[in-house]
């Protein structure tokens, strides 16, 4: 019996690629919705695209795979067909398909026949070369996602309903396996508007890297926009921290939030096929302002108690280990801290240890609250919840996008700091693409 092979694509493609052209080659190769190639190519999950092939399809779909830039594995396929609810989607090229022959097959074929295909059939239960729309008859079916690109109709559903009201069986619903499901199968939103949010998953470490690089396919469709917003922020900052008594510092911590949350919102927009634009700065304004303002303000008020604290630890380690005469010397401005043997030292810098312990779990806990705040309206506190368990499941992942961005800095040293205005936005959007690869259903 022949070996039957299934293409597998787990998330890596070709260097020297950026994600946007991978999309848009993918996208006028095969036909597929924008959205759908960007789950497929940004996912960085394991997906298996075609089941079923033998030795010479299969290696022709790597080929025109690798021609749009992604890496694929070719696996042999298990004899058993796998169950239903692992039916990978259907991938046919293009130019595979013949356009006349099938507007033929489908104005001659009953649609009952249509639903009877063989087993050899794809997963997805439409025939290998379908591409025309039974309703508008274009030849504009994805053969990815089985939905006409010009009317929007799902062809198997389309198919189904047409076999039901054929023979009558509209009764035996539960019998017809093309028939969508009952169940609500939508996933339970986290926050506001129905936002369909995963609990926080956790990602490959290269995905660290990765964040970055599709944030810099993302920047160069917009440079000078995210430059300027970059400015207009800065701007804002310099002039609030002129105003005395440190009012325009309070103020800018509330105000913070709310700015960044305008900036996840352009990210979304600008990744969604708009236009990110420098009014989308302000956007946070419109969307949730308290909330993103009470983010800047609690993790200020945090801060403070945590430094408050091991303020008060560190002195009263101190004036354990010098008793009266650390008192004493406070009072005269005389307290040697030499006078403290080598072997005590450790609790000297016991403090900054402690400030390293409790500051980055509120940094992680801080992280992803403007981006949850301002796209998914998810309360205060449990945006704080959700961003530490984001962080903390992906820790290996943010090492290397903290490296990366340490190396990215150090290199803007050698343009004397104009790097910055192209680095500071290019990771303002790898956090928005970093959200997107750990909490929103792909």
């Amino acid at each position: 019996m022949e070996t039957l092979y299934r293409i597998v694509f787990n998330g890596e493609t070709l260097p020297g690629l950026t994600a946007e052209q991978i999309v848009a080659a993918f996208v006028k190769r095969f036909r597929v919705r924008e959205q759908r190639a960007r789950e497929i190519v940004l996912g960085g999950s394991r997906t298996v695209l075609k089941r079923g092939l033998d030795q010479a399809k299969a290696q022709r779909y790597s080929a025109a795979l690798k021609k749009v830039g992604l890496l694929i594995v070719l696996e042999p396929q298990p004899e058993s067909p796998p169950p239903t609810s692992q039916l990978s989607v259907d991938l046919t090229p293009s130019i595979d398909i013949g356009h006349s022959e099938m507007a033929s097959y489908y104005d001659d074929t009953p649609t009952s026949q249509l639903l009877s295909q063989p087993a050899s059939a794809p997963a997805s239960g439409l025939a290998a070369d379908w591409s025309r729309c039974p309703k508008c008859r274009q030849p504009t079916v994805s053969p990815v996602t089985g939905v006409c690109q010009a009317c929007g109709l799902v062809v198997e559903r389309y198919l189904a309903r047409r076999a039901e009201q054929a023979s009558g069986a509209g009764a035996a619903h539960g019998d017809n396996p093309y028939a969508p499901p009952a169940a609500d199968l939508t996933p339970p939103a986290i926050g506001g508007r129905g936002a369909a949010l995963r609990p926080p998953r956790a990602v490959s470490a290269g995905r660290g890297w990765g964040w970055v690089r599709e944030a810099w396919g993302l920047f160069k469709g917009r440079p000078w926009a995210w430059i300027g917003a970059f400015l207009v922020y800065v701007l804002i900052s310099i002039v609030l921290n002129l105003v005395p008594y440190g009012l325009g510092g309070l103020l800018m911590i509330a105000l913070g939030p709310i700015l960044t949350g305008g900036l996840m919102i352009g990210a979304q927009v600008q990744q969604q096929g708009g236009g990110f634009q420098v009014a989308h700065l302000f956007a946070g304004f419109q969307r949730n302002p308290g909330s993103l303002a009470l983010v800047g303000v609690a993790t200020y008020g945090l801060a403070v108690l945590l430094l408050l604290a091991i303020a008060l630890l560190g002195a009263l380690a101190a004036y354990l280990l010098a008793g009266p005469d650390f008192i004493a010397g406070i009072d005269h401005m005389s307290f040697d801290p030499n006078q403290l043997g080598p072997e005590n030292m450790v609790f000297v810098f016991l403090p900054v240890l402690l400030l390293l312990l409790v500051f980055v779990p509120l940094g992680m806990a801080t992280f992803f609250a403007p981006v949850l705040v301002a796209l998914n309206e998810v309360p205060v506190l449990r945006s704080f919840t959700l961003s530490f368990q984001g962080c903390w499941r992906n820790i290996l992942p943010f090492l290397v996008f903290g490296l990366a961005a340490l190396g990215l800095s150090l290199v803007s040293i050698l343009t004397l700091g104009l790097a910055l205005f192209v680095l500071v936005p290019v990771l303002i959007i790898a956090t928005y693409m970093a959200y997107r690869d750990i909490y929103c259903y792909r």
